[in-house]
């Protein structure tokens, strides 16, 4: 009975400890390079066609590498002695220029981690912005903005809670301009000039939007343990809101009740910037998927944009596949930043 009792403590520490580091503790960059490098198309792919062990499987690898891939660019983040807004500012600074939006790129709507495949829409790019700010703020949410004339969420953005102004400061990082306001009773914006540089090719956003109310789709924190947590919570303490599925982390949210508003992306960019024609060539994809996850893990754990590697991974785009057509877009917009 003593053997049975040590064999299995023997195989329960182990196992709750690796537990415990892949819950808790970001993986070394070459560690993550490798479950990237090993399964880019899982990475690089929406799971929201997927069922069973297949969907499960894709959305906590996604879970996992874009919860590292944050707490790396958190971590470049210098925050000591500065004001709330101007580190929420360095956060907004650093996401978009990391992850381009469906006006830059225009792309189909997927359920995966936007820092990894460097695309996303309003409520990705600002989730992805929340994920980052939990590392240094107590909390950090996606917000959708709901019109209750229409009956819709026509955008979304993030918040944070400041300590030192003890209130929400909201955030949009999806637009031409990086743009932070509190919100009085009224719901009136009121900005801060947080001067963050413009990028004239995002598309603008109608500021009135800003006064529109809204509801808390989801919760971030500094690790997948936490993400967990507080996404079960938000599920089960507010089962009367609308009931919002997070398609990993951010992404464009698709509601699991037909009355509920699903946020799209910019509106000026909704109308003209429609994915090409979808075409599926899997060998085509997995030969692109591979070249360009080894360039956005060069990016994102370099601080830099590779032109080469980036170049490489456009330079085997064909028509014959869409989502290859996509990254072979973003992969030259990347190359020319440099």
């Amino acid at each position: 009975m003593v053997r049975s009792w040590r064999r299995w403590l023997g195989i329960a520490l182990p196992v709750t400890a690796a537990a415990g580091w892949v819950l808790f503790v970001p993986p070394p960059p070459h560690l993550l390079a490798a479950l990237v490098n090993r399964f880019p198309t899982a990475v690089l792919s929406g799971s929201e066609t997927d069922a069973g062990m297949t969907r499960v499987f894709k959305r906590s690898l996604q879970l996992y590498v874009g919860s590292a891939l944050a707490s790396y660019l958190a971590a470049r983040i210098e925050a000591r002695g500065e004001s709330d807004e101007t580190i929420l500012l360095r956060i907004m600074e650093r996401v978009r220029g990391v992850v381009l939006n469906q006006q830059q790129v225009p792309h189909a709507a997927r359920t995966w981690s936007s820092l990894a495949s460097g695309l996303g829409y309003c409520d990705q790019i600002n989730g992805e912005a929340a994920r980052v700010a939990s590392h240094h703020f107590r909390r950090a949410q996606i917000y959708a903005l709901y019109d209750t004339v229409r009956h819709s969420s026509p955008h979304s953005i993030g918040r944070v809670w400041s300590g030192a102004r003890r209130d929400w400061l909201y955030f949009d990082a999806s637009g031409d301009k990086p743009v932070i306001f509190s919100k009085g009773r009224s719901g009136a914006p009121a900005f801060v000039d947080a001067r963050g540089h413009d990028i004239a090719t995002r598309g603008r956003v109608a500021v009135e939007l800003y006064s529109l109310p809204g509801w808390v789709m989801n919760e971030y924190r500094p690790s997948v343990a936490g993400h967990i947590a507080a996404a079960l919570s938000e599920r089960f303490s507010h089962p009367s809101m609308p009931a919002v599925e997070a398609r990993n982390e951010g992404a464009r949210t698709q509601s699991s009740s037909p009355s509920a508003p699903v946020p799209g992306p910019i509106p000026s960019a909704q109308a003209k910037n429609d994915p090409a024609p979808w075409a599926v060539d899997d060998g085509v994809f997995e030969r692109v998927a591979a070249a360009y996850a080894a360039a956005r893990l060069a990016h994102l754990l370099g601080g830099a944009p590779n032109r080469a590697a980036y170049l490489a991974s456009a330079g085997d785009v064909t028509l014959h596949d869409t989502r290859a057509a996509e990254f072979g877009s973003a992969a030259r917009v990347f190359a020319a930043a440099q």
